[in-house]
C-alpha cells in the first residue's frame, strides 16, 4: 500500500468508505492491467465474470450495511421480552395442569 492510498483509506475511515475505496481500487487495477496487455489469456467473457462477481460482492455488502442500519423499534423489542419471560414461567404449570386432567392421563398411561 502506498502513502497515497494509506492516506486515502485514513481520509475516508471518518466516513466508513473504506470498502468503497477498495473496491475502486480493484476495479482500477483490473481495468489498468487490461489496457496495458497484462491480462493476455483473459478474453472478454472471463472478465465480464470478474466484473460481476465483484458487483456482487457489492451487492450483498449494501443488504448487510441496510439490515446493520436499519432501527428495531425498542417497544417492540421489550414486549416481545416481556412475552417469553410469561411463556417462560406459565409453560410449567400449564403442561402440568394439562397432563394431570383426566382426559389426557388415559392417553398417556
Amino acid at each position: 500500500m502506498t502513502e497515497r492510498e494509506a492516506s486515502a483509506l485514513l481520509c475516508n475511515a471518518a466516513q466508513h468508505d473504506r470498502v468503497y475505496v477498495v473496491m475502486q481500487w480493484v476495479m482500477r487495477a483490473v481495468v489498468e492491467r487490461r489496457l496495458a496487455n497484462a491480462l493476455r489469456g483473459a478474453e472478454a467473457p472471463v472478465l465480464s465474470r470478474t466484473y460481476q462477481v465483484l458487483s456482487d460482492g457489492m451487492m450483498y455488502y449494501m443488504e448487510c450495511k441496510k439490515i446493520v442500519d436499519t432501527p428495531f423499534p425498542f417497544p417492540y423489542a421489550q414486549f416481545v421480552m416481556g412475552m417469553m419471560l410469561i411463556f417462560s414461567v406459565a409453560s410449567p404449570g400449564a403442561s402440568r395442569c394439562g397432563l394431570s386432567s383426566p382426559l389426557l392421563y388415559n392417553r398417556w398411561r
